[in-house]
């Protein structure tokens, strides 16, 4: 990771030296970072080397600005292939997520000269999925991204929302509605409304929300008739209360549930033929 000022030369170096803020943006080739890399510290470098070597001005400093400054060789390797878009393992990126780190890599994504609460409000599903290729590995393809929830952004999603020190037990047991709620705005942006929320359906956080109430097998074409965000918590909360595990929801699909939550979203004074064509069309 190379501080701002080095990392914007050195972007300049490799990309053209013309190249504008929002150019230098929108691009983090692993191709193009390895080559700026070796303008940055020396033309004469391999590819062999650069994993290996430990320059003082940028590599140091940058890892350290990146995850502290008590890290370990072998983990300052990783932060590096993390955060650069460079061949990371889904099991070294699981396995180092520190907070520092991940709002640089959220930095990387949206620019570097972001600001925390910028990087909070970044925009919604291609921005993320674009944000999960860069520090999951630059060879995810959408439908990979789409269809797997892999510790880096689920997990991370979840520890933002919750606190950084909870377990995976503890979240996979967890959806406080005001958190669950918070969560979705870190996936799809912090500042979007109510109304925007309901109308949204970012692969990575809704339909995970959907697939947990209703079971992990629902279609896209289901999910596209689901009810709004409010009525969809209240669903959760009769369905299963706050503490249940993934192994319960998957399983469950109440009838009492999906009353309830057409009632909510259709009113209360829904006649049962309409609460019975309900249930058919979510299940």
């Amino acid at each position: 990771m190379l501080p701002f000022l080095c990392w914007t030369e050195c972007y300049r170096l490799c990309v053209r030296r013309n190249a504008t803020v929002s150019v230098l943006d929108g691009m983090l080739l692993s191709l193009c970072w390895t080559e700026c890399y070796r303008l940055c510290v020396g033309r004469n470098v391999t590819v062999s080397v650069l994993d290996e070597i430990l320059p003082s001005m940028c590599w140091t400093d940058g890892y350290r600005f990146c995850v502290g400054r008590n890290v370990t060789v072998s983990v300052m390797t990783e932060c590096y292939r993390l955060c650069a878009g460079r061949n990371a393992t889904v099991s070294a990126v699981d396995g180092m997520l520190p907070s520092l780190c991940w709002t640089e890599c959220y930095r990387l994504c949206g620019g570097r000269n972001a600001t925390v609460s910028v990087v909070d409000g970044m925009l919604p599903s291609l921005w993320w999925t674009e944000c999960y290729r860069l520090c999951g590995g630059r060879n995810a393809t959408v439908s990979v991204v789409d269809g797997t929830l892999p510790s880096l952004c689920w997990t991370e999603c979840y520890r933002l929302c919750v606190g950084r020190n909870v377990t995976v037990s503890v979240l996979d047991g967890m959806l406080p509605s005001l958190c669950w709620t918070e969560c979705y705005r870190l996936c799809v942006g912090r500042n979007a409304t109510e109304s925007l929320l309901d109308g949204m359906l970012p692969s990575l956080c809704w339909t995970e929300c959907y697939r947990l109430c209703a079971g992990r097998n629902a279609t896209i074409s289901v999910l596209d008739g689901m009810l709004p965000s409010l009525c969809w918590t209240e669903c959760y909360h009769l369905c299963a209360g706050r503490n249940v595990t993934v192994s319960v929801l998957d399983g469950m699909l109440p009838s009492l549930c999906l009353t309830q939550c057409y009632r909510l979203s259709v009113g209360r004074n829904a006649t049962a033929s309409e609460v019975e064509l309900a249930e058919t069309n979510l299940t």
